[in-house]
């Protein structure tokens, strides 16, 4: 929590005037202290370039975007840190292209943390750094916090949560928002859906079931509840309320 309340005041600072998510890759240089940082999400196959801050970051995401392959794409697949210490070496023979281009460009290490709720993963986070070397544990540990404020700046903004809601669920250290952001997550994995549709399942089946939102995704969580196709979205009207 304390690495989350030192952190979240930068990432306001610079937001400025725009986004929460598009503001997140300046404030991971300027908190990790790396050269550079990029996010991409993967959503269905498709990759989605958010934003790029510092040196080797726009490359770095250009090339993952037109080869197809990188630490974006690792570290999505497999939910956790991808961190190559130096790219010129063996380590960076996996991505043989997208490392020589690095390389050239003066790279000399990444690390990329995967964007997750849950079993739920949306993309990931890649740091970039002119040296070589693993992160220090405290920059891995402020890497994570960064890349899990993503993953629910993610969700809240495809299911059009607004802003001022999302700042105070994180001041509050998500404890309101998690259990319906992971269960929004599982529903998006479990029934191939976007995070607004998921989220309005979640929502559906709470109304039927006359429950909070939140105590129906803490079923969802616990695997007590799954929801199916055939579950309904909640009916619209000017009368209906939805609470979490």
């Amino acid at each position: 929590m304390s690495r989350l309340v030192r952190i979240l005041p930068i990432l306001l600072a610079d937001r400025g005037e725009g986004s929460l998510i598009g503001a997140l890759c300046s404030t991971a240089v300027s908190v990790i202290e790396v050269d550079g940082a990029g996010l991409s999400l993967l959503t269905g196959g498709n990759r989605t370039p958010v934003c790029a801050n510092g040196a080797f970051a726009s490359l770095g995401e250009d090339l993952q975007l037109s080869l197809g392959e990188g630490p974006t794409v690792d570290a999505f697949e497999a939910g956790e840190l991808i961190e190559v210490t130096d790219l010129a070496s063996h380590e960076g023979a996996r991505w043989p292209i997208f490392s020589k281009g690095m390389v050239d460009a003066g790279a000399g290490s990444l690390a990329s943390f995967p964007l997750r709720i849950g079993g739920a993963r949306f993309g990931a986070l890649t740091m970039y750094r002119s040296t070589y070397g693993e992160l220090s544990l405290d920059q891995v540990a402020d890497g994570y916090v960064i890349a899990q404020l993503a993953a629910h700046l993610v969700v809240a903004e495809q299911a059009r949560i607004g802003a001022d809601l999302v700042i105070s669920d994180i001041e509050a250290g998500f404890a309101r928002m998690e259990p319906i952001h992971q269960a929004t997550g599982m529903i998006m994995s479990q029934l191939s859906l976007g995070a607004e549709d998921a989220l309005a399942r979640l929502r559906g089946a709470a109304y039927a079931a006359q429950r909070s939102a939140l105590n129906m995704a803490v079923d969802i969580v616990a695997g007590s509840v799954v929801l199916t196709p055939d579950d309904q979205l909640p009916p619209q009207g000017p009368d209906v309320t939805i609470r979490p």
